[in-house]
């Protein structure tokens, strides 16, 4: 007999009593029966959740899509930089040493005829034995296209800009056959192979830096 009914997590339950005889004594008890609601969903229903979902994905792909061109792109700004520190620390170092001449009976130094406001042809005498015929004892830098040269060989890309400013020891600018170069201050300018994504521009970093002659 049908007591009560009532509802259940999972659906509708029912309270029934019944009574149960085994010939020698009698006793009463509840029977729980818990039916579950199996109705299931409607095609609309489902459509509904489909299209939620693919609303989901495209927000978290495109969040992720974001993410990967930022990082990508500050990446290769980071290589850039590191490239374009590379080479004026090559670059330094080189015309640093120019005019280096132990024996005394070279002519080390800063060569004119290769040297302008957009190169510089340094010598010296790494070994003393009074030339600078030998192996990187005579080094150029200079551009083709964007590539910046080290005599041949290409030590930095995506180069737009490089300049040489030659200082005497008043810190007034000189032609560098005068002489009296005491200093120079070298400026390169690089840019990313690719625009910023997000302001369809290239990037572009300025190195600049006075290097002292030592000889």
């Amino acid at each position: 007999m049908i007591l009560t009914n009532r509802r259940k997590e999972a659906g509708l339950c029912y309270l029934s009593q019944a009574n149960a005889h085994d010939g020698r004594s009698s006793n009463k008890y509840r029977l729980y029966t818990c039916v579950a609601d199996k109705s299931g969903v409607t095609l609309v229903e489902l459509m509904i959740a489909l299209v939620l979902s693919m609303l989901v994905m495209a927000a978290v792909y495109m969040a992720y899509q974001t993410q990967y061109k930022s990082s990508h792109m500050e990446y290769k700004v980071i290589t850039m930089q590191q490239d374009l520190r590379a080479a004026m620390d090559m670059m330094e170092k080189d015309i640093r040493m120019a005019g280096c001449d132990p024996a005394m009976s070279s002519t080390a130094g800063i060569i004119p005829s290769g040297s302008s406001s957009s190169s510089i042809f340094v010598s010296m005498d790494l070994n003393g034995d009074g030339d600078t015929a030998d192996a990187d004892e005579q080094v150029t830098y200079s551009m083709n296209g964007t590539d910046l040269l080290r005599n041949s060989q290409i030590i930095a890309t995506n180069v737009t800009t490089l300049g040489f400013t030659y200082l005497d020891d008043n810190n007034n600018s000189v032609s560098p056959s005068s002489g009296n170069v005491k200093s120079v201050v070298v400026t390169i300018v690089t840019r990313s192979d690719q625009p910023d994504p997000d302001t369809g521009k290239y990037i572009t970093r300025t190195l600049t830096r006075r290097i002292y002659r030592r000889n």
